[in-house]
C-alpha cells in the first residue's frame, strides 16, 4: 500500500491527495507528452537493463503489422545505449487497460517494428530520414555526440530485428487484474527477447498549490525473456 506523501513546511506537514489525470481535466496525450519529455519517469536505467540516455522520442509512428494493419505506438524511444523502448500510454479508466487488449497492442507494435527493420531504408524513413538518407544518417543526426554512430546503428537494428525490446505500459493507475495479465505474457509469448513492465504514475495534488506531483512506481516487471527457435530436420529413413 502506497504511503501518502507530505510536504514539510515551517508550520507543519501538508498531505498530498492522490487523484487521477481525468479528474484534473487531462488526457492520455498529456501523459504521453510528459513521458516523452521526461523518460526518467519510466525507471528504465539500472544495472540489469543497462539502458542509459540520452533518449530520442518518436510519437505516434506509423507502423504496418505483418498482416497489413496500421498501428500507432504512443512513443518509441531510441537510446544512446542502443536500446529500443515502446510505450503505450493509458489512463486508469480506459477499458483497454483492464483486459488483454493493451498487451495485444504492445506485442503488435513489437512484431511490426521487427518486421519493418528488415528493410533499413524503411527504418530510416520511419524515424524521420529524408530522401536518400540511411538509418545511419538518422542516428548521426539524432545522437550528434555519440562516439561510434555506425556501431549504435547496427545495435539498434539488431535489437529491432530480434524484438529485443523494452515494452512499457504507462498509466496513472493500475486496475485489478493487469498485474496477472502482464506476468502471464512472459510465459505465453514467443515474441523474442523482451522486457515488459507496467509503470504507474499516480498524480497527487496539494490544497492551494497549482502543481501536480507524479509519483512513479513499477508494480510489475518481467525479467528479460529470451526465446530461441530451433528447427529440426529429419532426413528420410
Amino acid at each position: 500500500i502506497a504511503s501518502t506523501p507530505y510536504l514539510m513546511t515551517e508550520s507543519g506537514c501538508l498531505p498530498w491527495r492522490a487523484t487521477t489525470l481525468r479528474a484534473l481535466g487531462k488526457g492520455e496525450r498529456d501523459l504521453e507528452r510528459t513521458i516523452g519529455a521526461h523518460p526518467a519517469l519510466l525507471g528504465l536505467e539500472d544495472r540489469r537493463t543497462l539502458v542509459r540516455g540520452p533518449y530520442v522520442p518518436f510519437h505516434q509512428l506509423q507502423l504496418d503489422t505483418p498482416q497489413g494493419r496500421g498501428v500507432l505506438p504512443d512513443i518509441v524511444f531510441l537510446t544512446e545505449s542502443g536500446h529500443v523502448v515502446i510505450v503505450e500510454v493509458k489512463l486508469s479508466d480506459n477499458g483497454e487497460l483492464k483486459d488483454r487488449r493493451v498487451l495485444a497492442q504492445l506485442l503488435d507494435y513489437a512484431a511490426s517494428l521487427a518486421a519493418c527493420s528488415e528493410d533499413e531504408a524503411e527504418v530510416a524513413t520511419l524515424f524521420g530520414g529524408g530522401e536518400g538518407q540511411t538509418f545511419s544518417d538518422v542516428v548521426r543526426q539524432r545522437f550528434p555526440g555519440v562516439a561510434r554512430p555506425d556501431e549504435l546503428t547496427s545495435t539498434l537494428l539488431r535489437r529491432m530485428r530480434s524484438a529485443e525490446l523494452h515494452l512499457v505500459i504507462a498509466c496513472d493507475g493500475v486496475p485489478d487484474g493487469l498485474r496477472e495479465f502482464v506476468q502471464s505474457v512472459s510465459n505465453q509469448s514467443a515474441l523474442g527477447a523482451f522486457e515488459l513492465r507496467v509503470v504507474e504514475l499516480v498524480p497527487h495534488v496539494l490544497e492551494g498549490s497549482p502543481g501536480v506531483l507524479l509519483l512513479p512506481s513499477v508494480p510489475v516487471r518481467t525479467e528479460i525473456v529470451a526465446r530461441t527457435a530451433v528447427n529440426i530436420t529429419i532426413a528420410e529413413g
